[in-house]
Order: structure tokens, then C-alpha cells, then sequence
């Protein structure tokens, strides 16, 4: 078949629908689909809303703006007539940048700013303290030198040039919205005579500086929801493109072999369940950074119960304990993952083997730590060392808050200390990842300005 160049051809379909069959499609999805799709589509509206003065200083993503999106993003998961759509829905899993939070540099003669750095809330400033509470914002750390610097992040995504503005707005404070420079995925929307087209991209090689090879997908989305797959653009996948996990986790969790295994693990060491309030159940998270983290919830007596959390492979995270007297987590940030989309529970039956091809051993605990320092950083180093114990094989990457991924290499060793030169690269927070075989251990590294 002939290609047109994508002008041309929206210009046609315009016309006529004759050039291709569509087929009746649908913008229903499943609850944890349309939860993963969600938070691109309040990227994709952010965009939207930045570039219309109606708009622009709105600190929350409106429904009205979102919610045209994520139909036209269920209707392309919905199209599975098309191989193109497996390739950038189940494959590659493509979703634009998420930009979160805000950092705050506050003089240090501000007495609400040396409360708020010492975790004391109320800060004594009403505005501040109506502004945490509004938008639900949370202080990741923060670091005295000759002014206060905070890093402050939210759970749902906002407007966070609009946000920084208003805390522009309080004396002795200068806010920026939190974001480092890249490229790599992203899905790109425009109108096309009553109906949108949502271009999906991938970058690979050298993506901080642009990404040397990139390709595109295109799919015209009707109001009706049916769909036409367009054209494919840019240099073909190699084998440094590969498929991910994320896609499996929101949609099939259950199936995954390693929580199979560990269901029917903590089934059995918990068999008492009620309809009304079942001893063990299942949620799916999404951290700051749209990371997946599952929580399997088991409930103790009448006052207690405990959660252990694993990412999307099986590895573990940590645990919390939560009582009458409150919450008490390791590592402590899990506390903040309490709450989340209900998956199945103990008045379901369990997977069964015709669900899941092969069974593995139930994940543990692992007390291997690292260090980075310094950290925070402002001269672009920071020595990564660490012990395995043993002769170890991995992989070391460090990623920016969008998880993209600005340096990597693998290593063979039983000690590492490895330098981190990453002079260059914008003030931000930093993800520094360890992966030995299925274990993932993650550590912030923060970069100041000079």
C-alpha cells in the first residue's frame, strides 16, 4: 500500500472514510487500565492548559480537559486490530513525562521556613500551610546553606507552573517547577477536523542530548471512538528497544507467576476470611515517580494488620505495621502507599494454574544498602559505594524524575565504589539504581544549583 505523508492523508480522511475500513471500537476500559492512562492524559491536557490563558494559572488538571484525552487513549488500547497498537500499548508502554513538584528556596531568615525544614507543620505561615494542605504536597527533603532549599512533591499530578507562581507569591521565596531536560517517550495530541490524533514516540541512544534514533506511530481517533492507524515514522526499533513489565502489572497483576505464588503463600498462612472484611487482599500503587508497587494486605486479630509491598518483578520493598497507635513502616516512606486500587481479595479464588505458565519462590527481605555522598551534590559527583558480600553481577544506571535514563553500565564485583560524573546535568532530584538480577535498589541523589 502506498504511504501518504500524514497531511495529506488527514486531508483525505476528511473527505472520505472509504480509504479504510474502521472498525467499531470502544472507549471503555477496565478500571486499572483507564488508572494507568490517567496520568498521561493529565500530561497531555497540562500541555493544553499551559498555552490557553484560561486556563494557565488553574493549579488542578480540570476533568473537562483530561477526561477528552483519555478516550482518545482507550480508544487506541481498544484497537487491537492493529499490530502498531501492541507495539506502543504492550510492548514499549509509551507515556509522556510526568512532571512532579516544585522546589522552594526560601531565605533563612524566615522563622515558617526553618519549621517546615525541621518537619514542624503548622508552619506558622497560613499561606504556606494552606497551600500544603490544598494540594496535598509533601516536603521529599530539604537542605540549609545559605538559603533553605525544599523539594516538595504531590501524589496527583498539578499544574505546577501555576503552583510555583503562588509560592512566588510569599516573601523571601523563589519556587521552580521540579523537571530535568531529556527526551525519550511521549504521546503528542492534535485536532483533526472533529476528531484527534495521538502520535506516539520513541527515542533510544544517548537520550539526555535528544536521542540519536527516534520513530512515531500516529492513530486518527473518532468521536465515535473508532480508530485508523495512520503511519509509522523514523528509524526502525533495534534490539536496544525493549519491552517492559509496567504494561503486565496494571492490567494483568494477578497472572504475574511470583504473586500467584505469593497469594496462595500468604492464603494459606491466613485461611480465616469474611465477606465483610477479608483478611487479605490485594492494591496496586503508583509512587512519585509512576513507578508500580503492589501491596498484599493481610489483616491480624481486630486491631492490627500489616502490608508488604514488591515492585512489578517480585522484589521486595519493605513492610508496614499498622496498629491502633498508627502506622510504623520500613523503609518509612510507605506509609504513604496505604491506600490503593482493590485488585482481588480473599473472597475470590485464587489464580489458577491455567492463569500462570510456571511458579516462583515468594520474594524477601534484604538488608543490602548503598551509600552516595556526597548528597546532596552541587558540583555535578557523588561516590557510589557498596558491598555485596559476594561476587555480584548488575547493573548501575542513574535516571532523571522522569525515568529517563542519562548514564548506565554493568558491573562484576563484590565491592563497588564508583564515581557518578554527571557535571552537566540540571539542579533536580536523581534516581541512582542498582539491579542484581531480580533486586532493584533505589537511592535519591540531589543536585543543587552552583
Amino acid at each position: 500500500m502506498t504511504k501518504l505523508c500524514i497531511p495529506l492523508l488527514l486531508a483525505v480522511l476528511t473527505i472520505t472514510t472509504s480509504l479504510s475500513a474502521q472498525l467499531p471500537d470502544s472507549c471503555a476500559v477496565p478500571t486499572l487500565v483507564r488508572h494507568h492512562y490517567l496520568g498521561s492524559a493529565k500530561v497531555i491536557a497540562l500541555r493544553q492548559m499551559l498555552g490557553d490563558p484560561a486556563w494557565a494559572d488553574s493549579v488542578n488538571i480540570p476533568a473537562v480537559l483530561y477526561n477528552p484525552v483519555l478516550q482518545a487513549l482507550s480508544a487506541v488500547f481498544n484497537a487491537t486490530q492493529y499490530p502498531e497498537r501492541d507495539t506502543v500499548t504492550e510492548c514499549l508502554d509509551i507515556t509522556p513525562a510526568n512532571p512532579v513538584g516544585i522546589t522552594l528556596v526560601v531565605d533563612t531568615s524566615a522563622i515558617w521556613a526553618k519549621n517546615l525544614h525541621q518537619d514542624v507543620f503548622p508552619t506558622g505561615n497560613a499561606t504556606v500551610d494552606d497551600l500544603f494542605l490544598r494540594y496535598q504536597l509533601k516536603k521529599t527533603s530539604s537542605y540549609q546553606f545559605s538559603k533553605f532549599f525544599f523539594f516538595l512533591e504531590n501524589e496527583e499530578l498539578l499544574n505546577t507552573v501555576a503552583l510555583a507562581k503562588l509560592f512566588n507569591n510569599i516573601p523571601g521565596t523563589h519556587a521552580d517547577p521540579n523537571g530535568v531536560a531529556g527526551d525519550g517517550n511521549d504521546i503528542m495530541l492534535d485536532t483533526v477536523a472533529g476528531a484527534v490524533t495521538l502520535r506516539y514516540k520513541t527515542g533510544w541512544g544517548d537520550c539526555p542530548s535528544g536521542c540519536f534514533f527516534k520513530r512515531s506511530w500516529t492513530f486518527l481517533i473518532h468521536p465515535d471512538c473508532s480508530v485508523q492507524f495512520l503511519q509509522a515514522q523514523g528509524d526502525p526499533l533495534t534490539s536496544e528497544v525493549t519491552c517492559n513489565s509496567n504494561y503486565e502489572c496494571y492490567t494483568t497483576p494477578l497472572c504475574m507467576p511470583w504473586l500467584q505464588d505469593s497469594l496462595q503463600h500468604y492464603f494459606t498462612q491466613y485461611p480465616d476470611c469474611s465477606a465483610t472484611q477479608p483478611a487479605l487482599d490485594l492494591t496496586l500503587y503508583q509512587n512519585f515517580n509512576a513507578i508500580p508497587i503492589l501491596g498484599i494486605h493481610v489483616v491480624v486479630g481486630m486491631d492490627a494488620e500489616f502490608t508488604d509491598f514488591f515492585y512489578c518483578d517480585g522484589s521486595y520493598i519493605g513492610n508496614c505495621l499498622v496498629t491502633i497507635a498508627g502506622p510504623i513502616c520500613t523503609p518509612p516512606y510507605l506509609s504513604g502507599y496505604q491506600h490503593g486500587d482493590l485488585l482481588w481479595d480473599c473472597t475470590q479464588p485464587l489464580p489458577t494454574a491455567a492463569n500462570c505458565v510456571s511458579a516462583a519462590n515468594m520474594p524477601t527481605a534484604d538488608t543490602f544498602s548503598f551509600q552516595l555522598s556526597p548528597n546532596p551534590t552541587n558540583i555535578g559527583y557523588a561516590l557510589l559505594q557498596a558491598d555485596f558480600g559476594a561476587v555480584a553481577s548488575g547493573r548501575l544506571s542513574v535516571l532523571d524524575i522522569f525515568g529517563k535514563c542519562i548514564l548506565e553500565k554493568t558491573f562484576v564485583a563484590e565491592q563497588l565504589s564508583e564515581p557518578l560524573q554527571l557535571v552537566g546535568q540540571s539542579p533536580g532530584i536523581y534516581l541512582v539504581r542498582l539491579e542484581l538480577g531480580t533486586r532493584i535498589y533505589t537511592r535519591k541523589l540531589v543536585i543543587m544549583a552552583h
